[in-house]
């Protein structure tokens, strides 16, 4: 987008002799060429606003600059995208001056902010700290041409967007960036993707992790199907604020899980199951909230798809866990589970809910200490 910043100065002086309008220009505006910002004087201004989101400010008599960017939008943990100017004249023919173009953002930091032309192209770079999870910027290039003795300014900008979500259906296999802890040993990989679902193929404490370690604030979901009984002390998990590498962490994480506490013989409407928000470290759980799923309120069955889903916003921790054919529960502990209130379904789902603040940013994961876990359709969207 563009913004217009437009002064109107009247024609006349105000006759009232005591009458003094006092202010600054805009350093560069049109009114400040003459090398004075300021001014006092009996003239009355109008100040207007606009916006607009032109493609191209330039008179196709004169040639045109053309913008892209690669890439378009940025996904983290990515933070850089390239810029790249073409000047074309009239005819659409590249032009081989040497002019110099000068690169502008609405936020980020780009670098260089001008560059020679060498054959009608040039390239800059904008960064982005991913201070917000999700942002667009305005990028504006421009740069004079001679057309009839007379510089003539040409312009173009285009929206840059920096996009902190992160999603994987497991579909086509696995998206790239995704970390095993334990490492696995060459050759072979402790986490699989088979039929279309994401699964650890070996017992013990097993994390993969992905995604973004910038970003702060965010909701994370996934489908879990079990594909059998559990055993007691099964679990699997949601991790939070993840450091970049778990096989090199010198910090912990969240973790939103639900294990299995008492799971004694098979008949799986009997086994009772625990919702827990944990601060783990290493080896180290430190449970900081929990609930008991009870069976004759929450029944997890078998080749059912449930989801468990996790919030963290600044120091507010969420965990939610529920049959996916229901509605999801709402955000108050203390509204679930909620019972059916014609016509409005009952939610069985529950949720959890602390505050902590040992942890500021980091990427998601999953975790499981069985094969019997099955992960698909993760989705992770930053909070604005």
């Amino acid at each position: 987008k563009i913004e217009f910043e437009i002064i109107v100065r009247s024609s006349d002086e105000d006759p009232n002799e005591s009458f003094v309008d006092s202010g600054t220009y805009l350093i560069g505006s049109i009114a400040a060429q003459s090398g004075s910002t300021s001014y006092s004087d009996r003239y009355h201004r109008s100040f207007f606003k606009a916006v607009s989101s032109p493609r191209n400010l330039v008179a196709a008599s004169f040639g045109k600059i053309l913008l892209s960017a690669n890439p378009n939008p940025i996904y983290c943990p990515q933070s850089k995208t390239v810029i790249t100017a073409n000047l074309v004249n009239l005819e659409g023919d590249q032009v081989s001056d040497e002019l110099e173009v000068t690169f502008n953002s609405s936020g980020g930091d780009m670098n260089p902010k001008t560059a020679l032309l060498f054959r009608g192209e040039t390239t800059s770079a904008l960064n982005y700290d991913w201070a917000s999870p999700i942002f667009t910027s305005t990028v504006s290039a421009s740069t004079q041409i001679e057309f009839e003795g007379k510089n003539i300014a040409i312009y173009d900008a285009i929206p840059v967007t920096f996009d902190g979500q992160f999603l994987d259906d497991f579909d086509s296999g696995l998206k790239p960036g995704w970390i095993e802890h334990p490492k696995s040993s060459p050759g072979f990989s402790r986490w699989v993707v088979k039929e279309g679902k994401y699964k650890t193929r070996e017992t013990g404490e097993n994390e993969s992790i992905n995604g973004c370690e910038l970003l702060r604030n965010y909701e994370a979901l996934v489908n879990i199907q079990k594909s059998t009984n559990h055993a007691e002390g099964d679990y699997f998990g949601l991790i939070l604020r993840s450091p970049s590498d778990l096989n090199n962490a010198t910090s912990g994480y969240y973790m939103v899980r639900v294990v299995c506490f008492s799971c004694e013989g098979t008949n799986s409407s009997n086994h009772r199951y625990r919702l827990e928000l944990v601060d783990k470290q290493g080896s180290f759980d430190s449970i900081l909230t929990s609930v008991d799923l009870e069976p004759s309120e929450f029944s997890f069955l078998a080749g059912e798809d449930y989801t468990l889903k996790a919030i963290v916003a600044d120091d507010v921790l969420i965990g939610k866990f529920w049959k996916s054919s229901e509605l999801e529960p709402s955000d108050n502990p203390a509204e679930t589970p909620k019972q059916a209130d014609p016509p409005e379904p009952a939610r069985n789902g529950r949720t959890i809910k602390t505050s902590n603040s040992s942890y500021s940013r980091g990427k998601i994961g999953l975790a499981s200490n069985t094969s019997k876990n099955n992960f698909d359709n993760l989705v992770v969207k930053p909070l604005s």
